[in-house]
């Protein structure tokens, strides 16, 4: 008999088997069929354990939604460890009632104004204070001579604050020279002097003027007095240099005579003779060693015609 090739289930050609009593085709398709059924029941089973292991989404997705019911801790937070490698740990302080008063620094008087110094011509100045710490400072300011004067006399400064203190010169009541005293400053660590310093030079001053006649005669006349004699007190802080008796005659004519010191500030000069008569004005003229001058107000001594009796 003639041998038969048929086709395999794959395409290849299947070899007949004469000894083999079963049938080709049959063997070789449940060989592969039980291939397949193998594979098939593992793809089964990895699905399953798949299926198992992964969470299920909505289920998650749920959770992430829903807010969270844990309280936090009450627990005082541990103490970080101090050994090994420094970590950060933060600790949230909970502070109940109102926060501990931290008291400033005390307060400071601080004098900014060492000295015054009021020169020739100055009558006001300022002291300048401050406090450069935080509570408040209380201070006082004190001349001490009559013709020098404070405002405000005291006060409180606040911290970080400063305040101003005016200082009046009365020249008028000032010694004349050279001026040397203090401003007392008092603050809670005591006193401080501030040196006040400046010179007074006024002019000379004339008093006590006068003159020992009321009238004079003209010269030659048979009248008498015809000279009269002017004398006044002269005094200046810096010294007098001189002193000076100026007249003016009717012809509006001007002259001068110097005056002599008898002591004790006194000068005196002589006024006339006239060689006619009329109204003789006259005056005084002092200059002390500053070069300040000062004159009196003007008088007048009449010169009368001489009409013997």
């Amino acid at each position: 008999m003639a041998k038969l090739e048929q086709m395999s289930f794959d395409g290849l050609p299947a070899r007949v088997d004469h000894d083999d009593h079963r049938p080709p085709m049959v063997g070789g398709w449940r060989r592969r069929s039980a291939l397949v059924g193998a594979v098939a029941t593992a793809l089964v089973l990895v699905l399953a354990l798949v299926v198992v292991l992964r969470p299920h989404r909505p289920s998650r997705a749920a959770a992430d939604r829903a807010p969270s019911t844990v309280k936090p801790s009450t627990a005082a937070p541990a103490a970080p460890s101090t050994t090994g490698s420094t970590t950060s740990t933060a600790v949230n302080v909970t502070t109940t009632g109102k926060p501990a008063t931290v008291p400033g620094a005390p307060g400071r008087l601080v004098i900014t104004t060492p000295a015054l110094d009021f020169g020739a011509t100055g009558v006001l100045r300022q002291i300048r204070l401050s406090n450069p710490g935080d509570q408040p400072v209380l201070w006082s300011a004190t001349a001490v001579v009559d013709w020098v004067s404070v405002a405000p006399a005291s006060g409180a400064i606040g911290g970080g604050d400063e305040a101003l203190v005016a200082v009046s010169l009365d020249r008028d009541r000032a010694p004349e020279g050279s001026l040397a005293t203090t401003i007392s400053v008092t603050g809670p660590g005591g006193s401080v002097g501030v040196a006040l310093t400046g010179t007074v030079d006024r002019p000379p001053r004339i008093t006590g003027d006068a003159i020992d006649a009321t009238a004079v005669y003209p010269q030659g006349s048979a009248c008498q007095p015809q000279v009269a004699t002017v004398t006044a007190t002269v005094t200046d802080g810096s010294g007098v240099a001189s002193v000076v008796l100026g007249w003016r005659t009717p012809d509006h004519q001007e002259h001068t005579t110097v005056m002599s010191s008898s002591g004790g500030g006194v000068w005196q000069g002589r006024l006339g003779p006239f060689s006619a008569s009329g109204s003789i004005g006259w005056w005084i003229v002092a200059t002390d060693a500053g070069g300040n001058r000062a004159r009196n107000s003007e008088r007048v001594l009449p010169v009368l015609d001489c009409v013997p009796s």
